[in-house]
């Protein structure tokens, strides 16, 4: 696949991931198109955001700590949404590694991968980013 299509494919993907969220939700996307490439990486918030939020998220799931939708017993809203981004983008044959963040005290980091290794394809990404700063 060529870079036109492909940047034009992202910036589709990222619209419709816009407006399926709406505001204040923010996404990083990571999409392998099956082609042997390396993958793709979109998102709508502020790439040192991300790579902070990204980076603690690795840590927290690394470390197995529990969520607050976990603590409370419930499956959060923020990460069904993402599940249901997922599974449509799956069914356009792309694989993903989809986060979508809400901020403030309650803020959560919701995750849904179709991509096996969608979490390696994350730790490589965080790590190339922090080695550019």
């Amino acid at each position: 696949m060529n870079d036109a299509v492909m940047r034009a494919g992202l910036q589709m993907m990222g619209q419709l991931i816009e407006a399926e969220i709406g505001p204040g939700v923010a996404f990083a996307l990571f999409v392998d198109w099956r082609d042997q490439g390396a993958p793709s990486y979109l998102s709508n918030g502020d790439r040192a955001d991300i790579v902070a939020a990204l980076d603690e998220w690795l840590g927290r799931t690394e470390r197995r700590e529990p969520t607050l939708a976990v603590e409370r017993g419930e499956v959060p809203a923020l990460e069904a949404k993402c599940a249901k981004i997922v599974q449509s983008m799956v069914e356009e044959d792309v694989d993903v590694v989809l986060f979508l963040f809400t901020n403030g005290e309650d803020g959560e980091t919701a995750w849904f991968s179709s991509l096996a290794g969608g979490r390696d394809v994350v730790r490589q990404w965080v790590g190339a980013e922090r080695g550019r700063s």
